[in-house]
């Protein structure tokens, strides 16, 4: 049986592996909700940065049909399509890192 204890706010009895009070709602284990958000930023960061590099390293008429950019055939567009992915991925990767050094 698991080990149970009682809730900081509403005194119901928890499990250990309970990560929010199914009483009243209170969050138990916050930094593992932390954890969950910043590797979910992390992980379309990186995304981004793939697709900022396809961007850079394909040619204009080789793009897979489902990218934006596919049809124009112009470099100018891959550029600008691989400059907006880049800085959306460092500011997620900015993101999730303050997400991650937040206490509240």
């Amino acid at each position: 049986m698991a080990k149970l204890k009682p809730c900081p706010d509403c005194g119901h009895q928890v499990s250990m592996k309970a990560y929010t009070c199914p009483s009243c709602g209170r969050v138990l284990k916050p930094g593992m909700i932390r954890r969950t958000i910043r590797a979910t930023f992390y992980l379309f960061a990186i995304f981004y940065a793939i697709t900022a590099i396809i961007y850079v390293t394909t040619q204009a008429g080789k793009l897979p049909p489902w990218m934006p950019g596919y049809a124009a055939g112009s470099a100018r567009i891959h550029l600008t399509h691989a400059l907006s992915a880049a800085i959306l991925a460092v500011v997620l990767f900015i993101i999730g890192w303050a997400v991650g050094r937040s206490r509240a």
